[in-house]
């Protein structure tokens, strides 16, 4: 089984067939075999795949990022650059902040085994030493289920032990006659112990996304 999934997740990965792949109900042995596989790939990184799996779910979702996927990133780097520019971080504040991408798996209680790659966060160096966890975490894709969303939220937030603060769901749906492509933004945050998930949504001209959160 495990031979099955990663000859068909290497597959769409040459093919560019898909944009990402989901896998349910995985038994423990099967899905402990193609995370190895999948995170002991040299290349990894440079090739953007993006590995997240629930181990409590028993979920793994591969994302290989389109260059629509990849506009929330940009957007994300363009906001931070004007938080600078407009001077609501100083520059103290900016070199102790870490743009990253890479695969967390230490995540603690019921989600414990879980393995994650944001699409971007932020972690803050403290006495020059990056955290465990980021504080901000990006997530983009097109659009999944509300329950699916409140998991991949539950993953950062509880998961960290309340390490990640915010988690941005960037989540793109699928062209209308028109050839515009709809953007949701929600951002997502523990507040007296309850999820709470504010959503912001807005359309985009063709291959252009512009998002406007004015409250945060």
């Amino acid at each position: 089984m495990a031979a099955q999934i990663l000859a068909q997740i290497h597959k769409a990965f040459e093919t560019r067939t898909c944009e990402f792949l989901t896998f349910s109900k995985l038994d423990p042995t099967v899905s402990a075999k193609i995370l190895y596989n999948l995170l002991h790939q040299k290349d990894l990184s440079a090739l953007g795949l993006r590995i997240h799996f629930i181990a409590p779910d028993r979920y793994l979702r591969v994302v290989m990022p389109s260059r629509l996927h990849e506009t929330a990133v940009g957007w994300m780097r363009i906001e931070f650059s004007l938080w600078t520019c407009y001077g609501l971080l100083t520059p103290i504040a900016c070199v102790s902040l870490t743009d990253a991408m890479i695969t967390y798996d230490t995540f603690v209680g019921a989600f414990a085994g879980s393995n994650k790659t944001p699409d971007l966060c932020y972690s803050p160096r403290v006495n020059d030493v990056p955290t465990e966890f980021p504080t901000i975490v990006l997530e983009a894709g097109w659009s999944e289920s509300q329950a699916q969303l409140e998991r991949d939220c539950k993953l950062w937030l509880e998961g960290s032990a309340g390490a990640v603060k915010v988690v941005l769901l960037f989540k793109l749906s699928a062209a209308n006659i028109n050839n515009e492509i709809k953007a949701t933004l929600t951002v997502c945050r523990v507040v007296d112990d309850e999820l709470v998930m504010d959503p912001y949504a807005c359309s985009s001209l063709p291959y252009y996304i512009f998002i406007f959160l004015s409250s945060y």
